[in-house]
């Protein structure tokens, strides 16, 4: 993304003042046509542009050409734009302090006064030249110094390129708040000029934001908006289409929707290969392929993509080397296939991602190695690396609470600052009443000042008492929250070692069987699981949210079963369901939608589940419908040997609840918990 995003800094700074639109054969052909001086360095410069991001020497030509024929002629605003294309071709080589000088220098010439436009481009242009040097104070300087000038010009090109370079910026050092502000200018001024690039960069910038504060959903929002403004500006650029493509998709992969990641990512190979063999690309694509399949124990599918990796030469970027070793050992782990070289890459890539600074892949790492250790017998080992994982989850889940409570932050101070600005309107409405009130209460106050005060002592002394004592209640019932907090995470860890054991275990059998008995098991688990993960992260330990917890348990056995024929249908109302309670719900309707995904629809005939939950004064109401083929005519829930359906009646009866089946269309089931704790 990083790469990206510098290729869209470049973009902005080098159609700064011309248009590349025009194509390569009408420019040439400009040139050899046209006597007109001003027009054949324009077309200089935009060949320079265009080919200093394919071929810097002919680009270096085109500009050496074109200084030579400003200078020739005086004319001095050319050549300025002329220095600061060639700043542009030393940035791009690698020469940035040789850049920044070269912008520098063109801002001692005599006559740069009289040409601001230029001055502004040159001060952004140093401003990314010090962004790349990591010199960070610098960078300020310079960028609010164009931005200054270009709104003193009202200069909206410059201000577009100004708002975006520097919301970069920001994004870059992780000051979210300070980039969102700017994107927030850039997007009203695109929006005010209709500049579809501009708002596709916007939304690229608030997607990687997203996508940093682990809101997969917006981001990918935001991505899409930025593809679509794309595709109607730019259908041409495929480069650019290829790359938000894949963004999606790749955002997609966090989100562990290994199925879409396959389809689409197969697609963009189909779609793209051909045209833009960029092979370090396609290594990523490829990375992406083995790791989803994998996940999707599709081992055929990902012994293509890890044969194609294999021969793959190694990228130079650390980060890829370290996720392609990562998706190779687990490959092989996976399909029995490791080897002494399969520990040595897990070695490696541990190495590398502490010397990176790298939680998510350290984790993976370890977790790996216990993997590999366990499927060597060696469960010392493995129990070692599994105790790293736990500890380095804890790290993980502080980060991830830490990021989202600054996007919380965020939300709430932009609230809090409209909510004081309608104050301050309320304020000074008030303010006359008020004066007019004062006059009429000083007198009242004089007279009752004494009794007021001996009453104030009295209250005083009984009021210390009553905040001391409820401090200390205070203080007690924050520890045994943030005990029973502490317990609920070390549950999910423990839960979450369980599910390895099994993820490991379900390798060990290639009957289907087994698998799908193994995947029930960790369905029920992971029902546990969620419990305790939301738990951990409410202040209240008490409840969870029974709207996200029941959309969380459906998802979770819908990726169980690929059964596109079947729908599920949610209508759960938005509300807290005691934590008890919690635990029956969520096994039983994971019993059912599995019982109904299993049992209900032979044939891949076409089907609907519905899960229905809401509240009244005194009971929870949960209700089960599918409208499969039914149950028998015979049928006697008490001779039926089901586990499913004998865990759903033995849980309703151990939390005193209510339980009514009916099979005769179709499968409904109505229970009826009471809120009252049994």
């Amino acid at each position: 993304m990083k790469k990206q995003l510098t290729l869209f800094i470049c973009l902005f700074i080098t159609t700064f003042l011309f248009s590349q639109e025009e194509k390569i054969d009408s420019l040439k052909n400009i040139l050899k046509t046209s006597i007109v001086d001003t027009i054949r360095l324009n077309s200089y410069f935009s060949l320079t542009s265009i080919y200093g991001g394919q071929d810097i020497e002919l680009a270096q030509k085109y500009l050496d050409t074109m200084m030579a024929l400003s200078i020739q002629k005086k004319l001095k605003k050319h050549e300025l734009t002329g220095n600061s294309q060639k700043g542009i071709l030393s940035f791009r080589q690698g020469n940035v302090q040789e850049a920044i000088n070269t912008w520098k220098n063109a801002l001692l010439d005599k006559d740069i006064d009289k040409y601001p436009i230029q001055k502004g481009n040159y001060f952004n242009n140093i401003a990314v030249g010090y962004k790349s040097l990591k010199e960070n104070d610098s960078v300020i300087i310079y960028f609010l110094k164009s931005i200054k000038l270009n709104e003193k010009l009202k200069n909206n090109l410059g201000l577009i390129a100004n708002y975006f370079s520097i919301s970069d910026f920001y994004f870059s050092i992780e000051d979210y708040d300070n980039s969102i502000k700017y994107l927030e200018k850039l997007q009203a001024l695109a929006l005010n000029t209709n500049d579809s690039l501009a708002l596709a960069r916007t939304n690229i910038l608030l997607a990687s934001i997203s996508r940093k504060e682990y809101d997969f959903k917006d981001a990918i929002k935001y991505f899409e908006k930025a593809l679509n403004y794309y595709k109607l500006k730019e259908p041409q650029n495929i480069i650019m289409l290829r790359g938000l493509r894949y963004e999606i998709t790749k955002t997609k992969l966090r989100e562990n929707k290994y199925k879409e990641v396959t389809i689409e990512l197969s697609k963009l190979k189909k779609d793209y290969q051909e045209k833009l063999p960029d092979q370090n690309f396609w290594l990523e694509v490829d990375i992406d392929l083995l790791i989803s399949y994998s996940n999707l124990h599709e081992l055929d599918k990902a012994y293509q993509a890890y044969l194609r990796l294999k021969k793959s030469e190694i990228d130079t970027r650390e980060k890829i080397q370290l996720v392609k070793l990562l998706a190779l050992s687990n490959f092989e782990i996976i399909s029995n296939r490791m080897n002494d070289q399969t520990l040595n890459q897990l070695n490696n890539a541990l190495a590398n991602s502490i010397k990176l600074n790298d939680l998510q892949n350290e984790f993976l790492s370890n977790k790996y190695l216990a993997f590999y250790y366990i499927k060597k017998n060696n469960y010392k080992e493995a129990y070692n690396y599994l105790n790293k994982t736990e500890i380095l989850q804890d790290s993980l889940s502080f980060t991830e609470t830490k990021i989202i409570n600054l996007s919380l932050k965020r939300d709430f101070n932009e609230a809090l600052k409209e909510k004081e600005n309608l104050s301050l309107k309320q304020q000074n409405a008030e303010q006359a009443l008020l004066t007019e009130k004062e006059k009429n209460q000083k007198w009242a106050i004089g007279s009752g000042l004494g009794v007021s005060l001996a009453g104030l002592g009295i209250f005083f002394i009984a009021y210390r008492k009553n905040k001391k004592q409820k401090k200390e209640i205070e203080k007690q019932k924050n520890l045994v929250e943030e005990l029973q907090r502490e317990l609920h995470h070390r549950l999910k860890n423990n839960l979450s070692f369980i599910d390895f054991f099994i993820t490991l275990a379900k390798g060990k059998f290639p009957d289907p069987a087994y698998r799908e008995k193994l995947d029930e098991l960790q369905n029920r688990i992971n029902s546990m699981f969620e419990i305790h993960k939301q738990l951990f992260k409410k202040q209240d330990v008490t409840s969870v949210n029974a709207q996200t917890y029941i959309s969380a348990l459906v998802e979770n056995v819908k990726k169980a079963y690929t059964a596109p024929n079947v729908t599920l249908v949610e209508n759960v109302k938005d509300t807290n369901l005691r934590s008890d309670i919690s635990f029956p719900i969520g096994l039983i309707v994971n019993e059912f939608i599995t019982n109904s995904y299993k049992y209900a629809f032979p044939n891949n005939t076409i089907g609907i589940i519905s899960i229905g939950f809401q509240e009244d004064k005194e009971n929870y109401h949960l209700s089960l419908v599918d409208n499969g083929k039914g149950l028998p005519n015979d049928f006697e829930i008490d001779a039926l040997n089901s586990f499913g359906m004998e865990t759903i009646k033995l849980l309703t009866q151990e939390y005193k609840g209510t339980f009514k089946l009916d099979g005769s269309a179709g499968v409904k089931m109505n229970i009826t918990f009471p809120k009252t704790a049994a």
